[in-house]
């Protein structure tokens, strides 16, 4: 997967999927930095409740990829974009 910046600029990502619970979980490695993402989603009526974590192998690496990459605010963007694109299947 490649994420494409607001600057045009690529940023190539390698990850492999190792669990997909159809409606229930999602688990995927993702390489250079190494990290596991659990995404986790349950139902609550006529909405969707979606946890999402990411287990970084060291606490310096998650420092590192939040300041450096600003990886908190993108993933802040990521979920916003998710709810919009989802509103626009009603």
């Amino acid at each position: 997967m490649t994420m494409h910046g607001p600057d045009g600029t690529n940023y190539p990502n390698r990850s492999i999927f190792k669990e997909i619970i159809l409606h229930q979980k999602i688990v995927c490695e993702h390489f250079n930095p190494h990290f596991i993402t659990t995404v986790l989603f349950e139902s609550r009526g006529k909405d969707t409740f979606m946890s999402w974590n990411n287990l970084f192998d060291t606490a310096e690496m998650f420092e590192i990829v939040v300041k450096a990459h600003r990886a908190d605010e993108g993933m802040k963007q990521n979920v916003e974009k998710l709810e919009q694109f989802l509103e626009q299947l009603k």
